[in-house]
């Protein structure tokens, strides 16, 4: 029974595709022509200060004296000046700053770092302007101003601090800003204008900080002021790919939190294994069903039923589940809640049996006058009376029992016992059902809601909560004991009208768990990976088994955006794996990606005529026999496959979040741990230099040490990747990093470097400025003219909702009068 309702159905369906619609966010700018601007509202935040920062890119497409880039009143201008000069005001004091940077027609990096007794003025990190300073930044209530007064070309990147910024990270100048950056607490306001969908500006420190009460969410003049993609700023903020690997196998119990999944736009998720038959499968159960003439209905007879499924005997309608389904060992429970329309006696509600019933598993309709369902297993029946109603739903299970009762079939919380003419035979697990297919519904005029096929012997308390709806479900922050993720479990809701036969207790159930973190975020792709299997280079020499290799995988991709090849140890030139990628290549569904990964170690010899094939390569940096932890191996990697052939835009480095196998004494003593198993004390400091580090760690066999990569090593890898342009930065795995929240996190302190750029997307936004005077901007007839999408506020910072009879403030005689 459910209590879902149609708006959930729809929105688990759209989690199943949303990711193949999104592309990694792209970076947007604001485009000012003459005149055009956007109004912040009063930032009172700024009062006062005597240490503040602030920082923006821009590119002039004129370089026209006086232009303003940004201003708040009287008090804080940053306007253009002469050639290779701007002009600044703040703290009472007026300055210019000169750069042979400061032209038309390129992006500018500038910073205005103020501390108590100074200001400086950074272009590209470098100070050109350094002067005393002993005023506070006087009190004022006028709006933040991007924009206007004759600046025509490009802004982005936008950020106030109530603080000197630490360098510590060289200011985030070369990348974007997320929730985790060190000094939010100082952030006033950050405007990063990717949020094309939007009609206004987004001040991104509230979506970073829940706490904030007002926001700086900008209005943009009705003329003159847009979005526009930045296409010609990719050296000075690039926006590349930061990838995480996970794996399926390890899903129940591995418990990812959903900001673990924010730092990485490229999801990867090792979960289809290749077989020496040429076959790629899932790793996990995966047991979709085929409907054939079945209905949705989106509820039946109550609300409390929300997709169901009905089908009709007539119509030779029946839902046809793969051959693993149902193959018991050593227990078994079926479960579905049932409407019998119709009572059809010898209509099948599951049948799993071969042709001459001798072997196999079913539950058929018996006499309708004493409402008998009869189970036969390898041919031998039992009976149970008064089970199910014509036309009222019903949770039926069948399940072993004990002593007298080895059958129990147990009727919406009734049980039931089989009655005396049923078989004396206490075994009641089917023998071997390879080969057959179970099927449900068949011949039979009904409705069924939340089937579920178990390879496991539930108890009566188990089953009432399947009942009510309750079952042991991962996700994240959920760890669960990963032994259930193999009672393989095929659970039929009908919830999708297009996919009737999904199966949520699946591989493809777990990826959309996992897209649901992402849920309201935009910029992410999710891949899927395949592992190999002994012997898979033979396996790949055969041409047929190629052809079969691929067809299984394009197949794989269907909820994916792309796929990936994870097969270890590819000594010499990779000739075969090339002919396999071209057979991929041929029935991969267009818009998927592929990519192959490579190890360091010298196993990427793939052919170089086919190298730009493909989307990119995956190079693994890391390893249990240690060696690649240092920042010296990760660039001498990068060198040799740049030497080989590959271009800088398909290469894609990586780190790890496993240390190194443990050694005592210098010799193997155990294999790998993580970075979160407790190697990270408290009294850790990371080597600053960047270099491989140690760590100890002590289990009943000894005490080990371990090597990794730290937090300042991983920073200056996703610099590397930043500074040289290469397609990206990916780790494994992220079950093994600590959490976000942590400040050496390595996925976080990467993205200090290079941010994944995954952000909650805006579609509109409501200002809601502090209390403030608002700067008055006038029409030609000395009126300021309200803007009904804008917050305005009157002289005592109130606000005010323009009306129809309010025309604005009038100025007289130099007095402000309302009107």
């Amino acid at each position: 029974m459910k209590i879902f309702r149609k708006a959930l159905s729809i929105l688990m369906m759209f989690v199943l595709t949303s990711s193949l619609c999104q592309a990694q966010v792209e970076n947007y700018c604001l485009r000012l022509s003459q005149g055009g601007s956007v109004n912040c509202g009063p930032m009172p935040e700024l009062d006062g200060l005597s240490s503040f920062t602030v920082q923006l890119w821009f590119n002039a497409d004129q370089w026209t004296e006086g232009a303003t880039l940004l201003s708040r009143g009287d008090d804080l201008s940053v306007t253009l000046g002469k050639a290779n000069i701007i002009n600044v005001k703040m703290r009472g004091t007026t300055f210019s700053a000169k750069s042979n940077d400061f032209v038309a027609g390129k992006w500018i990096p500038l910073m205005i770092l103020s501390t108590a007794n100074a200001t400086q003025v950074f272009v590209d990190n470098t100070s050109v302007r350094t002067l005393s300073m002993s005023r506070k930044q006087p009190e004022t209530g006028a709006s933040f101003i991007i924009g206007g007064d004759n600046y025509i070309g490009r802004i982005d990147e936008i950020r106030l601090w109530s603080a000197e910024l630490s360098s510590e990270y060289e200011y985030f100048t070369h990348t974007t800003l997320n929730k985790w950056v060190p000094q939010l607490s100082d952030l006033v306001a950050y405007f990063k204008f990717d949020q094309p969908w939007c009609d206004n500006i987004v001040d991104y420190k509230p979506l970073f900080d829940t706490k904030a009460q007002n926001n700086h969410h900008g209005i943009l003049s009705s003329t003159g002021a847009s979005r526009e993609k930045v296409t010609d700023n990719s050296e000075g903020l690039p926006y590349l790919l930061m990838g995480g690997y996970t794996e399926t196998k390890r899903f129940f119990d591995s418990a990812i939190e959903v900001d673990k999944y924010l730092l990485s736009n490229d999801l990867i998720i090792l979960g289809l294994q290749s077989y020496s038959d040429g076959h790629v499968k899932p790793h996990t159960s995966n047991d979709h069903a085929t409907v054939r003439n079945g209905t949705y209905l989106e509820n039946y007879k109550t609300t409390k039923f929300t997709g169901v499924i009905s089908l009709n005997g007539s119509l030779n309608s029946y839902i046809r589940c793969p051959e693993t389904v149902f193959s018991p060992s050593n227990g078994f429970t079926i479960e579905t809640w049932i409407c019998i329309d119709e009572w059809q006696e010898g209509a099948y509600i599951f049948k799993k049996e071969n042709t001459n019933v001798g072997k196999g598993f079913s539950v058929r309709l018996g006499s309708e006058s004493s409402r008998e369902l009869i189970v036969r297993i390898d041919g031998r029946e039992y009976f149970f009376t008064n089970t199910l109603r014509t036309g009222s739903w019903a949770h039926l299970a069948i399940t072993p029992g004990s002593g007298d009762n080895a059958l129990i079939c147990n009727v919406t919380g009734r049980t039931i016992g089989p009655n005396a003419k049923s078989d004396a035979d206490k075994n009641v697990i089917p023998s071997d059902m390879s080969g057959m297919s179970l099927s449900i519904g068949l011949n039979l005029n009904a409705k069924f809601d939340e089937t579920m096929i178990w390879n496991y012997t539930h108890s009566f308390d188990e089953i009432a909560k399947h009942r009510n709806g309750t079952i042991a479900m991962p996700g994240p922050d959920k760890k669960l004991n990963n032994d259930l993720m193999w009672t393989n479990l095929a659970w039929y809701r009908y919830d999708y009208p297009d996919d009737l036969g999904f199966d949520f207790y699946s591989q493809d159930e777990w990826r959309n768990i996992m897209a649901r973190c992402y849920d309201g975020y935009t910029g992410y792709k999710i891949r899927i990976s395949v592992k190999d299997h002994d012997g898979w280079q033979s396996t790949i020499a055969d041409a047929n088994k190629r052809k079969i290799f691929a067809a299984d995988l394009a197949k794989e991709s269907k909820y994916y955006d792309g796929v990936e090849l994870d097969m270890e140890w590819m000594d010499g030139l990779q000739t075969n794996l090339g002919l396999l990628a071209d057979e991929i290549l041929a029935v991969l569904p267009k818009g998927k990606t592929f990519m192959i990964s490579h190890h360091q170690y010298g196993a990427y010899q793939f052919p170089k005529n086919k190298i730009n094939k493909l989307d990119g390569y995956t190079f693994q940096q890391y390893g249990p026999q240690g060696g690649w932890e240092s920042i010296g191996a990760f660039k001498n990697g990068y060198n040799a496959f740049i030497n080989y052939g590959y271009p800088k835009d398909k290469i894609y480095l990586s780190y790890a979040t496993t240390l190194t196998n443990g050694f005592i004494n210098g010799k193997y003593g155990r294999a790998p741990i993580g970075y979160n198993w407790g190697i990270i004390g408290e009294d850790y400091v990371p080597a600053t230099n960047g270099e491989r580090e140690s760590g100890t760690w002590s289990d009943n066999k000894g005490t080990y040490t371990f090597y990794f990569s730290g937090p300042v090593n991983v920073y200056n890898r996703a610099k590397f990747v930043r500074d040289n342009q290469i397609k990206g930065l990916f780790y494994w795995d992220l079950v093994n990093d600590l959490s976000p929240s942590h400040k050496y996190c390595l996925a976080r302190n990467a993205n200090y470097a290079l941010n994944a750029n995954v952000d909650p997307r805006v579609e509109s936004v409501t200002p809601n400025y502090p209390t403030a005077i608002n700067k008055v901007v006038l029409d030609k007839n000395e009126k300021a003219v309200l803007d009904n999408n804008a917050a305005t506020y009157d002289l005592q910072g109130r606000r005010i909702n323009p009306s129809a009879n309010y025309r604005g403030i009038v100025i007289q005689n130099g007095k402000k009068i309302m009107k």
